[in-house]
């Protein structure tokens, strides 16, 4: 099979076209209105050629349309509107002479009525850019002066601008106005998948991280597609591995269009973006305070109102994205990597002549400062103040008292992935399960906790961030789970009731898929942090991170057993994603599966001697389990009409949770082994995915 993925070119009317249904659906609507002027809205890149190359298609025998670029017309004299209106009446082959007005000659042809059975005519100019629309060259008027001349007739004019509306400053509210960003998740995972139908496959966490680097934008999300099929297609399936391996490609290819949006930006922009990515804040997150500090750190003063200015224009530019409180974000991670490794603070600064590196000050001699007397005295007395109340302090009698009981938690509830929920005391972790849920695409992941029956669910984790991949200790009282809050990836821990948020990890590298010993002491994660992914193991509290595995292949996804003499994980170091055994400081390895199919996601019994993962040996993926002491691996959830993933026994040890598209969306199933009853527990619009029992 070809590489089915485009990357080289707009897609064709021909080619197959995914996703922009409801904004295909827009544009028929209003070629049938009384608007004659739609403004269409994109970043370069971004899938406006493509979008109406695809427009042109259903047009078919009812429409037609013809492109218009505006490169080739750019140049020309006379205002916005004017030139507009010329190379309109040239994609019409209206004949207009020098002292003919080609205002009234186009406001003409647009005057006829379409006649019975005539093909709608559509004129699309595709490229205009932001310089042209910027305030001061007449954009807002020239749009309303064009939409009236075209007002009431046959001809529709669509614009395609590669800026954002708010860039523009002020377009006429009155015309229709459709934006282009990138796809959802579920266009994404689409566009990856449909065009390898029957040739190779992508798991979820794959497809998810695909998302998170690309934005959704779908050039990149076909370039990434490109490069793994190269890479990966005879194999049949592509995990979180294969996106690693990936990246570096991936940027190599779209270094021109990163080059692109690099020159596209003003000066004081591209000083910032150097700043986020030689990092400011906490991974890559900062306000325009923390900018200027670092900025000055550098020796680079820049007046907070430039920086101010500069946000602003990445934001419209829709590079970054403003979190709330003045903190801002990256959005691209492809490209923050890109910058990392082709454009530096320092050098981007020496370039430019709007802000110099400032020289070192000199400072004089200690013998020829003169001593501040007055000052010394203050500090002295305040310095004695500090220790006669710090020696008050350690005299006094200890009044702390303790109560029995804590205080009763309460958390508010989610309304959408649970429409049970209600704002309600914590109750006792056991019976319950942990599981991670959004209400639809778009919105963050987040961590719930939930009875055994799907009853009572509680949310954990509230804040702007992806949480995902919980992990309950094994006295129930702490949740270890994966948040990007800062950044990026990182193992965080809080209390049963979601209080007490901490980053164990505090890495820049990727860290995810924690799991507890049984003792509570100790957590094993994936990392990597030493270019390629790894198990590490670390104190409960963060600290003593230690490397055991050290493979040139990926390992993580580890499993603590309840015993505490060994770690299950998952590795592609056999060709293929395989389940293996460790002893928790990484030596006497063993192997579990040994299938040509993707196994991933071990997880033990309560008795530590058996095991269960997901497997795709019979091309979906099903629940498998295995006596580790030996014996024939079962297929525990026997679904062929879905994919069940994120197995997790009951504390009893005779059944299982799990999540799976059973009934069309992701919900959260439990499966008695003694019986065979199947139960969907969540049985709601929302995805929830990956529960875990807590004790």
């Amino acid at each position: 099979m070809l590489n089915p993925y485009i990357t080289d070119r707009p897609l064709g009317g021909e080619d197959l076209f995914i996703g922009r249904t409801e904004v295909l659906s827009r544009l028929h609507d209003i070629l049938h209105s009384e608007h004659r002027l739609v403004l269409l809205f994109g970043k370069p890149h971004i899938g406006k050629t493509s979008l109406l190359n695809q427009f042109v298609a259903q047009l078919g025998s009812t429409g037609r349309m013809q492109r218009v670029d505006w490169s080739a017309v750019s140049a020309r004299s006379g205002d916005l509107c004017e030139r507009i209106v010329n190379a309109l009446c040239d994609a019409l082959d209206l004949q207009v002479g020098q002292e003919d007005d080609s205002r009234q000659i186009l406001r003409a042809r647009c005057a006829q009525p379409l006649a019975a059975g005539e093909r709608a005519s559509v004129v699309a100019i595709d490229g205009l850019g932001l310089e042209e629309c910027a305030s001061g060259n007449g954009w807002a008027q020239g749009a309303s002066e064009l939409a009236e001349l075209l007002r009431g007739g046959s001809l529709l004019v669509i614009i395609a601008v590669e800026a954002r509306p708010e860039e523009c400053q002020a377009t006429a509210p009155e015309l229709p106005t459709i934006v282009l960003s990138g796809l959802s998740l579920e266009e994404t995972e689409d566009l990856l998948l449909v065009p390898v139908r029957g040739a190779m496959t992508y798991d979820l966490e794959s497809m998810r991280r695909i998302y998170a680097l690309t934005g959704g934008e779908p050039y990149l999300v076909q370039l990434y597609g490109y490069c793994i099929f190269e890479q990966r297609a005879q194999r049949g399936w592509a995990g979180i591995i294969e996106v690693e391996l990936a990246v570096d490609d991936v940027i190599e290819r779209a270094a021109a269009q990163f080059a692109e949006l690099w020159g596209r930006c003003g000066v004081p922009a591209r000083i910032v973006l150097c700043v986020f990515s030689e990092g400011i804040g906490t991974h890559g997150i900062g306000s325009a305070d923390d900018v200027r500090r670092r900025l000055q750190r550098e020796r680079v003063e820049m007046p907070l109102a430039d920086v101010e200015e500069a946000l602003d224009e990445l934001r419209q530019r829709d590079l970054v994205e403003r979190l709330g409180g003045g903190l801002f974000r990256f959005r691209n991670a492809l490209f923050l990597r890109w910058l990392r490794a082709n454009r530096s603070l320092v050098e981007t600064v020496r370039r430019t002549r709007e802000y110099r590196r400032l020289p070192r000050p000199t400072v004089p001699p200690i013998l020829n400062r003169r001593i501040d007397w007055l000052g010394l005295s203050l500090w002295v007395l305040i310095a004695a103040l500090i220790v006669a109340v710090a020696a008050v302090w350690r005299s006094r009698e200890t009044r702390i008292t303790w109560t029995d009981a804590p205080p009763t938690a309460t958390l508010e509830a989610d309304s959408s992935p649970a429409a049970a929920a209600a704002t309600m005391p914590l109750r006792a972790p056991s019976g319950r399960l942990v599981y991670q849920a959004k209400a639809e695409s778009g919105h963050y992941w987040d961590i719930y906790t939930m009875q055994s029956d799907g009853l009572d669910p509680i949310r954990l984790t509230q804040d702007a961030s992806d949480n995902t991949g919980p992990a309950c200790s094994p006295d129930g009282k702490r949740i270890a789970f994966v948040s990007d809050r800062e950044g990026n990836r990182e193992i965080y821990v809080m209390d049963a009731d979601g209080a007490n948020v901490r980053n164990l990890s505090q890495n820049a590298a990727e860290d995810w898929t924690p799991s507890w010993s049984p003792d509570g002491t100790r957590l094993a994660f994936a990392s990597f942090r030493d270019g390629n992914w790894e198990i590490y193991v670390m104190d409960a509290d963060g600290a003593n991170a230690q490397r055991i595995t050290r493979s040139s292949n990926a390992d993580y996804a580890p499993a603590w057993s309840p015993t505490g003499d060994a770690i299950a994980f998952v590795s592609d170091r056999s060709g293929n994603l395989d389940v293996y055994l460790m002893a928790p400081d990484g030596s006497d390895l063993r192997t579990v599966t040994t299938d040509t199919s993707t196994d991933q996601a071990p997880a033990w019994a309560p008795d530590g001697r058996q095991l269960l993962w997901e497997s795709y040996r019979d091309s979906n993926m099903e629940i498998m389990a295995i006596d580790v002491t030996g014996g024939a691996p079962r297929n525990l959830t026997q679904d062929a009409y879905a994919d069940d993933h994120g197995g997790s026994w009951s504390p009893s040890g005779d059944g299982i949770a799990y999540f799976s598209n059973h009934n069309v969306g992701w919900d959260i199933f439990t499966l008695d082994l003694r019986t065979g009853q199947r139960v969907n527990i969540t049985q709601s619009v929302a995805m929830e995915q990956y529960p875990v029992y807590c004790p």
